[in-house]
């Protein structure tokens, strides 16, 4: 159970990275992805992440997470 909440924490703090970025005219992709990054975020989370923040809107997001994880079981995609 506690997994489960700190899961959506997780989603959480990347929906509301999202939403400050929006807000300072920031690019909420790259602020996503910086987030997940210094989290350390295995593939597996940050695919999770993916499946919960697309149907919230969060499309480009989303997209850049699905990028990132692809079908890797350690370690995420290189930055570019």
């Amino acid at each position: 159970m506690f997994a489960r909440h700190l899961m959506c924490g997780k989603f959480a703090m990347i929906a509301y990275t999202v939403a400050c970025a929006r807000n300072h005219g920031d690019d909420e992709v790259d602020a996503a992805e910086l987030l997940v990054r210094v989290a350390e975020m295995s593939p597996v989370d940050v695919r999770q992440a993916e499946l919960v923040l697309r149907p919230l809107g969060y499309l480009r997001v989303a997209d850049m997470l699905r990028r990132i994880a692809g079908r890797r079981k350690r370690g995420l995609a290189p930055l570019r």
